[in-house]
């Protein structure tokens, strides 16, 4: 049993690459048992070297108790992990909070200024159309003569000094003007005038 030990030792004890430890399988529990039965000889074995001795009934529960410690350190080191990605996602959470903050805020700013762009908008349409009102002047003799005086104010020479002639034609342009207005608003009074039936005898 000794010599097997050591063999086992000399062969599969290479820490780091492997445990600290290995297990002997004795393969009835005779042996087993004599081993347990020899004063000293199994804490020697562990102590000296690094050896467990199993028998068939106790190796599968020996396996799986050194399975779930195996699991249970490889849960401590991925939790490490998991710790530190957690952090990592939080400082990442932080930054895109800050970004999301500054993104609100110019949208609400852009909101707003489409609005007061909307206000504007809307009162110079209505400027607008009091324009296009104003544009559209009415149509009567008014107008007509003061059309006419116009084009017989165009049709004198651009000439900055005036004479008595020019005057004189200015005068006349007006007074043609006046006329053709009256003559218009005479005919305008007789056509509305309704027509008078013959004068009855006394």
């Amino acid at each position: 049993i000794l010599r097997q030990a050591k063999s086992i030792q000399e062969k599969y004890v290479r820490p780091p690459v492997t445990t600290e430890f290995a297990v002997m399988f004795l393969p009835s529990e005779g042996l087993y048992a004599e081993v347990l039965r020899t004063p000293g000889l199994a804490e020697r074995l562990q102590r000296d070297f690094r050896v467990t001795p199993a028998g068939p009934t106790v190796l599968s529960a020996l396996l799986n108790s050194l399975l779930m410690g195996f699991m249970t350190l490889a849960m401590e080191k991925r939790s490490g992990e998991v710790w530190r990605l957690l952090s990592e996602v939080k400082s990442e959470f932080e930054a895109f909070s800050k970004q999301f903050t500054v993104v609100e805020k110019k949208f609400r700013e852009a909101q707003n200024s489409l609005e007061v762009m909307g206000v504007k908008r809307q009162r110079m349409s209505r400027r607008m159309n009091e324009i296009d009102g104003l544009s559209e002047l009415p149509d009567g003799p008014e107008v007509a003569g003061v059309a006419e005086g116009a084009d017989a104010l165009g049709a004198l020479p651009m000439n900055p000094v005036l004479n008595l002639e020019d005057l004189a034609g200015l005068s006349a342009a007006a007074e043609v003007g006046d006329a053709l207005a009256t003559e218009t608003v005479v005919e305008e009074a007789a056509e509305a005038k309704p027509s008078e039936g013959p004068t009855q005898p006394n």
